[in-house]
């Protein structure tokens, strides 16, 4: 499914317009999979939108920064949850997705992600049913896979497990 563009995106610290939000190419995260991220829904009510389990979704992604050793700065999960609330009104959405988005950034190439500041954005965007308008309708079909994983085949971002092993050897001074 494509991504419908809103106008704000919420990135390192202050409203941006959604064109001027922007990485570099030596990001850590983009080399290494280093990030993690919630994804949450807003639903139109009658009283407005409202944001599924967003407490919970915004404690998991504390949990996850934390399991990562990503500080996330001055920001608590209850503020993560004002500006999961507040970019759904500031772009106009009736219903949306929600992203909270913590990556490491440029800082050092190489396993070491521990150099590399942490950069938390917050986007949200029009995204309707996942599986389709027609998934309710029809019944889906499903496959198993092979079973062979990426992983062994070439390094993918999101399979770098490597990262995170070489994080916690520096961190017990082991080599």
């Amino acid at each position: 499914m494509s991504v419908s563009k809103a106008d704000w995106i919420w990135h390192e610290g202050k409203w941006e317009r959604w064109e001027e939000a922007t990485v570099h190419v030596t990001a850590h995260a983009l080399h290494y999979g280093s990030s993690v991220f919630e994804g949450i829904r807003a639903y139109e009510t009658q009283a407005g939108p409202a944001t599924f389990r967003l407490d919970d979704h915004s404690s998991r992604f504390f949990d996850s920064a934390k399991l990562l050793r990503m500080d996330l700065g001055e920001l608590t999960h209850q503020r993560v949850g004002e500006l999961c609330e507040e970019i759904v009104i500031r772009n106009g959405h009736a219903s949306c997705y929600i992203r909270p988005l913590a990556f490491r950034n440029v800082g050092a190439m190489g396993l070491n992600p521990l150099p590399c500041d942490v950069v938390v954005t917050i986007l949200s965007f029009e995204w309707g049913r996942y599986l389709g308008a027609e998934a309710i309708e029809k019944a889906l079909g499903g496959t198993l896979s092979a079973g062979l994983r990426t992983a062994d085949l070439c390094r993918e971002g999101e399979n770098h497990g490597s990262t995170r092993d070489f994080t916690e050897a520096v961190i017990q001074a082991l080599d």
